[in-house]
């Protein structure tokens, strides 16, 4: 298994790939799970434009997946990709949550937008992607492989934002600046260091997002247990 993560002021890229090999000498071969994870928060200020509304942030994701199996199960693997801005599954908390799974090959570029309350021309903001990837278990000896992957190190990327009132009226004139040094009216990054997310944070939004994961991989193949890996985020 192995992880590729990275994260900073407006975009967010993660990869992670698992393999097995069916032809091991005996027993029972568990099932692989591989998680990556990247998050950062920013904070953003609205100038020229009302105290308190909205920001509707558009990110624009990007990436692959793949599974090759030739092993012994009628399940070959499965992909899961999730993005969350200001939320999280279940949290019930207003902002992007977006979770989406693939049993076979998969290819997504497609542009999702949040709508952000903020008040005294502050909208604080937490952007998430996460990428699972996993092979089921098999009795060894069986022979087959599965191996699965994502790539989304192109991926999730701040396009655009627009500030509306908080009567849902666009606000035309309205700039923008964030601590992060992010321009998220442009999505241009100048050459300046992101804000440090604290460790907490990303990991719990991790612990959830996997134990829904497993969750759902055990109502597909009661008859294995699949080991969860210590999640990776990268900061």
């Amino acid at each position: 298994m192995s992880t590729s993560v990275s994260a900073a002021g407006g975009v967010l890229k993660t990869g992670n790939q698992s393999s097995i090999d069916y032809s091991a000498v005996s027993g029972s071969l568990f099932g692989t799970l591989s998680h990556a994870g990247a998050g950062y928060l920013d904070s953003i200020t609205v100038t020229n434009g009302p105290s308190s509304g909205f920001l509707d942030i558009s990110l624009r994701v990007q990436g692959t997946g793949t599974i090759a199996y030739t092993g012994p199960s009628s399940n070959s693997g499965s992909l899961r990709l999730e993005v969350f801005m200001n939320g999280a599954p279940g949290s019930g908390a207003v902002g992007l949550n977006i979770v989406n799974d693939y049993f076979s090959n998969m290819s997504i570029d497609q542009i999702f937008t949040a709508s952000i309350p903020y008040q005294n021309s502050v909208a604080d903001i937490s952007v998430y992607l996460n990428t699972f990837v996993s092979c089921p278990g098999a009795a060894a000896g069986t022979g087959g492989t599965c191996s699965s992957s994502m790539n989304f190190l192109n991926s999730a990327t701040v396009v655009g934002t627009q500030v509306f009132d908080s009567g849902m009226n666009l606000v035309t004139g309205a700039t923008l600046t964030s601590a992060s040094g992010f321009n998220y009216a442009t999505g241009i990054t100048p050459p300046m260091a992101p804000v440090p997310i604290p460790a907490s944070i990303p990991l719990l939004a991790s612990a959830i997002a996997l134990l829904g994961f497993l969750s759902f991989g055990r109502r597909k193949q009661s008859e294995r247990s699949v080991p969860a890996p210590t999640p990776a985020c990268a900061i």
